[in-house]
């Protein structure tokens, strides 16, 4: 697979996760199930019409071969903190 931002070392620096632990978004983050489901919602149906349109047709290609693991598997791990 190509490059993906989880191999270039991408992650949640020390701002957005402050940004994220005391925004709107704190309380769905003590709740590991609610992680959970919204990463197992990513597939062809939620991500062909945000990231088609913006991806090579290869890398978008294989992404959706591979019913977008590579992309929950990514969130999964920048995530980690919180699951």
């Amino acid at each position: 697979m190509h490059s993906t931002s989880r191999d270039s070392g991408a992650k949640l620096d020390e701002n957005l996760k402050a940004h994220l632990m005391d925004g709107a978004a704190s309380e769905r983050l003590q709740d590991p199930e609610f992680i959970t489901a919204r990463i197992e919602q990513v597939n062809s149906r939620t991500c062909k019409p945000e990231l088609q349109p913006y991806l090579p047709k290869d890398i978008y290609d294989e992404l959706e071969n591979t019913d977008f693991e590579a992309l929950r598997e990514a969130l999964r791990q920048l995530f980690s903190e919180w699951l």
